[in-house]
C-alpha cells in the first residue's frame, strides 16, 4: 500500500514557515496546523470508503515528498471584474484577501467543507485525509464575496497554473454569496508544459 513520507513541508515547523514567509494572520497558520493535525491522524482512504472504492491508491504515485517540497509552483491568474467591488464585496486571489478582507476570511476560511478551527474527534472531522492535507499547504487560491442581493451576470474566471511534473499544486477557494446574490464562476487548470 502506498505511503505518504513527512518532509519538512509536512512538519509543524514546515508550515509555521511557510505561512511566516505568506505574511498571513495568525488565524490562517493555526487552521494550516490543525489541518496538518487531521492529515497525520487520518488513515489514507481504502477501497472500503464509498468515494476511494475504485481508486487504486496503492497503484498511485503518491510522492508527496516531491509535492509539499515544491509546493509554491502554482499561481492563479484572475480576471478582473470590478462588480463584487463596486458591490461592497471581494474578488481577488487570497494573498490579497488577507489584507483587504481579514474579517471575512477568519470568520469563513475552512469552516465548512472542512472545520479546521474547531475542536473534537479528528476521525469525524468532515473532508479527509487529502482536503486536510489541501488545507494545511494551500499556496493559491481565490476569494470571492458578494454582499446580500447582488447578482453579477458576468463570470468571475480564475486559471490555475504549475510548471507541471511532480508539482503540488495545492489551491484553496472560498466563495461567500448572502442571501440572493448570484454569481457565475470559471475555474480552469493548466500546466506550463501542457500535461494538465
Amino acid at each position: 500500500m502506498s505511503t505518504l513520507t513527512a518532509t519538512h513541508a509536512l512538519t509543524a515547523e514546515g508550515i509555521r514557515e511557510f505561512s511566516i514567509a505568506r505574511g498571513e494572520p495568525t488565524f490562517l497558520t493555526e487552521r494550516r496546523l490543525k489541518a496538518l493535525e487531521t492529515f497525520h491522524a487520518l488513515p489514507l482512504p481504502g477501497r472500503k470508503d464509498e468515494l476511494w472504492r475504485r481508486v487504486k491508491l496503492e497503484e498511485a504515485d503518491l510522492d508527496l515528498e516531491a509535492a509539499s517540497e515544491r509546493a509554491g509552483a502554482a499561481s492563479v491568474a484572475i480576471k478582473a471584474n470590478d462588480a463584487a467591488a463596486q458591490a461592497g464585496g471581494f474578488w481577488g486571489p487570497v494573498e490579497d484577501a488577507v489584507k483587504h478582507s481579514p474579517a471575512l476570511l477568519e470568520a469563513k476560511w475552512a469552516t465548512e467543507v472542512y472545520p479546521a478551527g474547531n475542536p473534537g474527534d479528528i476521525i469525524n472531522r468532515k473532508g479527509g485525509k487529502f482536503h486536510a492535507l489541501n488545507q494545511a499547504l494551500f499556496d493559491s487560491g481565490y476569494v470571492l464575496h458578494l454582499p446580500k442581493g447582488t447578482q453579477v451576470a458576468e463570470p468571475f474566471s480564475a486559471d490555475f497554473r504549475t510548471r507541471g511534473g511532480k508539482d503540488g499544486i495545492f489551491p484553496h477557494n472560498l466563495i461567500v454569496l448572502e442571501e440572493g446574490a448570484e454569481a457565475v464562476v470559471l475555474e480552469t487548470y493548466n500546466s506550463a508544459n501542457g500535461d494538465a
